[in-house]
């Protein structure tokens, strides 16, 4: 038992290539590395063993804060739901994602929340429920797990039928600051005047929910920049299991080059923000920051997110059973660049795997080789076909899925604890600049849930890929 609790505290997925960030120009995209930012991608959400998943936004500020969350499907990154918050002053926002549960079965997933903040749209467009708000996921494009051959999402090249699976049971979501107001909240009549909080409540949702639509001008004027002020938190809770894990959120700095991004369309809703196309990578390997500027936005922030692999630890002893959340966020966004999609060759994703155990492999004998640590095992022909990918492990022939997803990659280790080393042979080189990068642009984590305790003792665990 000890042995198995000093393995979960060593817990990292990292880069083998080390790329980090940091920020040497305010208007190049960078990773926060104290989490504040002005882009936060959360890698993953699932409901589909009925949990939830809560989410916390954070105006760490003295300005008032327009921030968009978007809400994806794994498959392909189609959107399923988004919204826009407004955030006074130091304010939080707070929801979850629950499942959509009809005759006993998970059909579909919801954003509940009891939070009195100001959204667009305002909670008298959501569904009332017990104790807030809900609003669930569209799936009228594509209908609840079912197969659609009318349906072929835009970022598929020849060769893949993602169409196979339409759930929205999984993805990942983003939240970004679409704009800062400089404005006072003692001043009437604007936007942060009415998101205000007196008495724990704003003064007036309804007016900015109105307006939002046919107030274009002075609204975008009122947000004229994007700042680095969210932090954004996701905790994902079993409640059947007693069972409740941090998911590691990734977030970018200026990812916006200062500017706000409130862009109204000809349908009132929202565009997407446009991120800025500078960018500032730092090599630990070599020690240099690399910086430069990219044909596109969607390169930019890939660069700042590339790793040539990723590495990290699985254990299967004591009933702990063990997955990895693999997630490519800028790849559909890549895809619609087709035929230049680099660093995506092509939509599913090939992986070079090797294995080794904790003791450097000594559970091999090769009478060859006099020292150790001896060659691990490789594992040819594994893909990560989707936006978001789970690996799960093999276990004496049977593949464990602890996250019941259905965006599995089986991949086959010799042990039963040790570590994993994945890579991207296909990748294609990103040029930013003068400077090129290789690998692929990932973040996601470890999840680790033990099985071996009673379910009021029941742990989870999960640590960062980057």
């Amino acid at each position: 038992m000890e042995k198995m609790k000093r393995n979960k505290l060593a817990l990292a997925l990292t880069a083998t290539l080390g790329l980090g960030a940091i920020a040497t120009n305010a208007q190049a995209v960078n990773i926060a590395e104290n989490g504040v930012g002005d882009f936060a991608y959360n890698p993953y959400f699932s409901v589909a063993k009925a949990q939830d998943q809560f989410i916390s936004i954070v105006n760490t500020s003295n300005k008032t804060v327009a921030a968009k969350i978007v809400f994806r499907r794994g498959t392909d990154s189609i959107e399923v739901r988004d919204f826009i918050i407004i955030l006074s002053p130091k304010d939080v926002w707070s929801g979850r994602i629950s499942p959509v549960i009809v005759a006993g079965a998970v059909t579909n997933a919801k954003v509940f929340t009891a939070d009195k903040s100001c959204t667009v749209p305002e909670k008298d467009k959501w569904a009332p429920e017990a104790g807030g708000f809900s609003v669930a996921f569209d799936s009228n494009i594509f209908g609840n797990n079912v197969v659609s051959s009318s349906f072929v999402s835009t970022n598929v090249v020849s060769g893949f039928q993602s169409q196979q699976i339409k759930d929205i049971k999984e993805g990942y979501f983003t939240v970004a600051v679409m704009g800062v107001s400089n404005i006072p909240t003692d001043t009437p009549n604007t936007v942060a005047y009415f998101a205000k909080h007196v008495g724990g409540t704003p003064r007036n949702c309804a007016a900015i929910s109105n307006n939002w639509p046919t107030a274009q001008t002075s609204i975008q004027s009122q947000f004229p920049t994007a700042e680095n002020v969210l932090r954004v938190s996701s905790i994902m809770i079993d409640a059947k299991s007693n069972l409740a894990m941090g998911v590691p959120v990734t977030t970018l700095a200026n990812a916006f080059g200062g500017k706000g991004q409130i862009r109204l369309s000809g349908n009132d809703n929202p565009k997407e923000p446009e991120m800025d196309r500078s960018v500032n990578v730092f090599h630990s390997d070599s020690a240099k920051l690399y910086s430069g500027t990219a044909d596109k936005a969607e390169r930019a922030v890939s660069a700042v997110l590339m790793n040539d692999s990723i590495y990290g630890t699985y254990d299967f002893t004591g009933g702990t059973q063990s997955s990895w959340v693999v997630t490519f966020p800028t790849k559909r966004a890549l895809m619609t660049l087709k035929p230049a999609v680099q660093p995506f060759k092509d939509s599913i994703v090939p992986l070079s795997v090797s294995s080794w155990d904790n003791e450097e492999a000594e559970e091999v004998t090769k009478t060859d080789v006099p020292f150790s640590p001896f060659f691990p095992e490789i594992t040819p022909g594994k893909t990560l076909p989707y936006e978001v990918n789970v690996i799960n492990f093999t276990v004496a022939g049977a593949v464990q899925n602890p996250l019941a997803s259905l965006l599995g990659t089986p991949v086959n280790q010799l042990y039963s604890n040790g570590w994993m080393q994945v890579g991207f042979p296909d990748a294609q080189p990103v040029t930013v600049g003068t400077s090129t990068f290789g690998g692929m642009p990932v973040i996601g984590f470890e999840y680790f849930e033990n099985g071996g305790f009673s379910a009021a003792n029941n742990l989870g665990f999960s640590k960062v890929i980057k």
